[in-house]
């Protein structure tokens, strides 16, 4: 059920987004079912994803797309096992997808640290199993907010 969940949402992502939306999106969600996060905390990303994806696509803001990718890097963060590479992998995908399309080192200089700053609350509120999804909602929102205001600024 939540791997058919994951494959509606990144379908959606590819239809609202594109194709670095859809990678970003698959890369986490196959992390948390890979590590049984659950379909409740599952549910919780997406949503919150869906709500970067809909102002991405009311805007046409591109830049929207730092702050759904941390969401979805905090969100593989706090999974359960190596959470600091799955939390890392994610936001290399980021990279990697924004050197694809052709960032200047400045840009991508302001988004490393923010990025920094942005995954730091997924890192200290790391949970011992998997967490809950009232906390891994207010976790990831966080991290994303930060990444959207650091970005403002």
């Amino acid at each position: 059920m939540t791997l058919a969940f994951s494959l509606l949402f990144c379908t959606l992502a590819w239809l609202l987004g594109g194709y670095p939306w859809t990678m970003v999106s698959l890369f986490t969600l196959a992390i948390l079912n890979r590590k049984r996060t659950g379909m409740k905390n599952i549910t919780v990303v997406c949503a919150l994803g869906l709500v970067w994806l809909l102002a991405f696509k009311l805007t046409g803001d591109r830049r929207l797309f730092f702050p759904y990718s941390m969401l979805f890097a905090a969100a593989a963060t706090s999974a359960r096992g190596r959470w600091v590479m799955q939390g890392v992998a994610a936001a290399l995908l980021f990279f990697a997808i924004r050197i694809y399309q052709d960032a200047s080192q400045s840009v991508l200089l302001v988004e490393a640290l923010i990025t920094v700053a942005a995954l730091s609350p997924a890192l200290v509120a790391r949970p011992k199993g998997v967490p809950n999804s009232a906390t891994l909602a207010a976790v990831v929102a966080l991290c994303s907010a930060i990444a959207f205001f650091g970005l403002a600024f």
